[in-house]
């Protein structure tokens, strides 16, 4: 091999190296990058899980929260700053007094050992009287004990039983007045079902409330009160209505019944009945008169005073009123200017007065 050969190839084999030295330098170069990323990476992985685990703690924050709050309401807790008085004890009513103390102690959370100083601070009169008595003597060491002691002293006598006094309810004035005084016994009364409640109270209402209230089948205790006040309401009404209607009948009764000439003020005449029997009429009828008056019969004729006929039947003496042949005619008017009919009415029969023309067949 010549000298020339041997140094291209020495050449070629340099240029080689060299360039396998770049190629591992880059090589190095992005391994390192590479690392570099990858370290990134793993930083912004970091950074995102504490992001992640910060907005599930400040989630968590905000159900507990929203949990005390809810809380809150459903007991009734009221911020500081409403204002609510405590109610004050003179000695009527315990039980009631009893209760909105309770509700207050529950809405401001008042501790314990602080109610019975709260509850003594708003008695005045006979009830104040009577605690500071207990109080000296030591009777009182917790809120439970003041009540108890308050009920013994004001409330109702242990002979008293609420469930019979219930029952025993029946209204006598009206249902707002009875609604009351249910209410009164029935609160009490603990552990009595509303079913319970709403059967004494449909009880005691009065017979014309009680029926339609009962009817409408009530489906709990509110809608009874509703129904009771409704009926109540419209039984007045038709109580009203009938005075009026038995105020005018007494100012125009009916079994009187005037038809009068304005102009003519002169009294009623009073219209004598004349009994026609079958053989009379039998008697006109060959003779060819009219059956009302003394003058021949004919298509054209016209009575010269009209009459007057009234109609009065019963559904039970129906069959009588035809079975019989005799016909009941009044005689003339004395005067043909004034028309009066009179007529009666019962509950089982009805007037009809009405004035026929002379025009009859005999």
């Amino acid at each position: 091999m010549g000298d020339g050969t041997r140094a291209t190839l020495k050449v070629q084999f340099e240029e080689s190296q060299r360039q396998q030295g770049i190629m591992q330098q880059q090589l190095e170069q992005n391994q390192q990058a590479i690392s570099g990323i990858t370290e990134r990476l793993e930083q912004v992985s970091d950074l995102l899980k504490s992001v992640v685990d910060s907005v599930n703690v400040m989630s968590r924050r905000d159900r507990e929260v929203s949990n005390d709050t809810r809380n809150h309401e459903e007991r009734g807790v009221f911020q500081r700053n409403v204002r609510l008085d405590f109610p004050h004890f003179s000695g009527s009513d315990p039980a009631g007094w009893t209760f909105k103390a309770n509700q207050y102690f529950d809405c401001f959370q008042i501790p314990f050992h602080q109610k019975l100083m709260v509850a003594s601070h708003h008695m005045e009169g006979e009830a104040l009287v009577w605690y500071q008595s207990a109080f000296e003597s030591g009777q009182f060491n917790s809120w439970e004990t003041l009540v108890v002691a308050m009920q013994g002293r004001f409330g109702p006598s242990a002979f008293d039983d609420p469930m019979e006094a219930l029952t025993r309810l029946r209204q006598t004035t009206s249902v707002s007045l009875y609604t009351s005084q249910f209410e009164a016994l029935s609160n009490r009364l603990k552990g009595l079902s509303d079913k319970h409640k709403m059967s004494c109270f449909i009880s005691g209402l009065k017979d014309d409330i009680r029926i339609p209230v009962k009817m409408f089948n009530p489906l709990n205790l509110g809608a009874a009160f509703s129904l009771a006040k409704l009926q109540e309401e419209h039984v007045l009404s038709s109580r009203k209505s009938w005075r009026q209607n038995s105020h005018f009948a007494e100012k125009w009764p009916l079994n009187s019944v005037g038809m009068t000439d304005l102009a003519n003020n002169s009294p009623k005449n009073v219209v004598p009945m004349r009994r026609v029997n079958s053989s009379h009429m039998d008697e006109k009828r060959k003779k060819g008169l009219c059956f009302h008056c003394e003058e021949k019969w004919n298509p054209n004729h016209v009575c010269k005073n009209p009459r007057v006929y009234f109609l009065h039947g019963e559904p039970s003496d129906m069959q009588e009123a035809l079975d019989n042949e005799d016909e009941v005619v009044p005689q003339s008017l004395h005067s043909s200017k004034e028309l009066v009919l009179k007529g009666w009415r019962n509950l089982k029969s009805r007037f009809m007065p009405f004035l026929v023309a002379s025009t009859v067949m005999p």
